[in-house]
């Protein structure tokens, strides 16, 4: 329950915070980015040891990482992506910060 409330603020927070259009559809990807990769961590949680049994201990472990990891760098490399693809269609010098 409390990850449904927040997956709804988060989606809220976004919406109020793109101002134009063109930046709406990046933070709408980069939100559901987000989404997908948290929406992991319950269901690695649930086949765990602690939920189903599914999988064993280091197994879960292994998986917790490797979504780190990639919600972590993942993240970074999208919003790098489209940062310089905004800059790049405004004509501006590309940056990392997607609303200069």
């Amino acid at each position: 329950l409390c990850f449904v409330l927040l997956v709804i603020q988060l989606g809220r927070a976004v919406r109020r915070s793109a101002v134009r259009e063109k930046r709406q559809a990046a933070y709408d990807r980069l939100n559901a980015f987000v989404v997908c990769m948290w929406s992991l961590y319950p269901i690695i949680w649930i086949i765990g040891p602690k939920g189903l049994g599914v999988i064993n201990t280091d197994a879960e472990v292994v998986l917790f990482v490797i979504v780190d990891v990639i919600s972590k760098v993942g993240f970074i490399l999208l919003y790098t992506y489209m940062a310089r693809e905004s800059k790049k269609s405004d004509g501006k010098k590309p940056s990392a910060v997607l609303d200069e």
